[in-house]
């Protein structure tokens, strides 16, 4: 995990700008993003700026659950954690990218009338929020970047587009009459046929 302030996200200083910088989304269409909002009994600081959490790959704002109220009673910071577009319950689309990512959490901030947050990603909201600060900094008070880095694709992600295949090929009309832990064990072996790696760090990925 690293931060970084946003006097200090200067393009062209950063290794990583042919990849995430760009002056506009060009004319990506951002979409509204479901989100949740902590309800603790701790106190805010009024004059905080709000941290809002963004999902990894395959995950959801409910991940974020518990770790998002804890973050909030600390810091006495708002919390939101949102749902990425094609997860959860927001909406799904077609276009898919971190440039998309990055303008639909514009237009949350821009919604919920927040000049600036503290934004954190994990793992692909990670490289969401790396793309909003570095083309949007002013929207950014800090970093904050979790399990993943700004170059290189994990091996993992790899093989993503195989396990896609295999959990299309599951025929969910035909499981629907089934209890749930039948449906979940045909699922795993549909995505068995996907996996020719022993599972030493699927445990890592979050599970919606």
């Amino acid at each position: 995990m690293f931060t970084l302030r946003s006097a200090s996200l200067n393009c062209n200083r950063l290794t990583v700008c042919n990849r995430f910088c760009q002056t506009n989304y060009g004319g990506i269409n951002p979409i509204q993003m479901t989100f949740r909002a902590p309800s603790i009994d701790t106190p805010l600081d009024p004059d905080a700026k709000p941290i809002l959490i963004m999902h990894g790959l395959l995950g959801s704002k409910n991940n974020w659950n518990s770790l998002a109220k804890a973050i909030q009673s600390k810091t006495k910071k708002k919390v939101f954690v949102v749902d990425a577009r094609n997860h959860g319950d927001s909406p799904h689309t077609d276009e898919f990218s971190y440039a998309h990512l990055a303008a639909d959490v514009e237009l949350f901030l821009r919604n919920e009338n927040i000049d600036e947050a503290h934004v954190l990603g994990h793992s692909m909201g990670g490289r969401a929020m790396m793309y909003l600060a570095l083309n949007k900094p002013d929207l950014v008070s800090s970093l904050i970047v979790v399990d993943i880095s700004p170059v290189g694709i994990s091996p993992t992600m790899k093989h993503m587009s195989g396990l896609f295949d295999a959990m299309k090929s599951v025929d969910l009309k035909t499981l629907s009459a089934q209890p749930l832990h039948q449906v979940r064990k045909e699922v795993d072996k549909a995505l068995a046929t996907a996996v020719d790696t022993r599972g030493s760090c699927w445990h890592q990925v979050p599970v919606p």
